[in-house]
């Protein structure tokens, strides 16, 4: 790979961990807007159920 095509792989991927920064924030905003996650629930039913093969353990 040459460094030319190294940096723009990197900035790449930097722009893209800035993005998610930035929407994880706007998401922690959003929900901890008061009534904000009982709104979704009424609207949506709630989140679904996590089956049992999807519940993180300890090895």
């Amino acid at each position: 790979m040459s460094m030319k095509d190294y940096l723009a792989k990197v900035a790449a991927e930097k722009e893209h961990e800035n993005l998610l920064d930035t929407a994880t924030a706007a998401f922690r905003r959003a929900i901890g807007e008061p009534g904000i996650l009982d709104r979704f629930d009424a609207d949506f039913g709630g989140l679904p159920p996590v089956a049992a093969h999807e519940i993180p353990r300890a090895a």
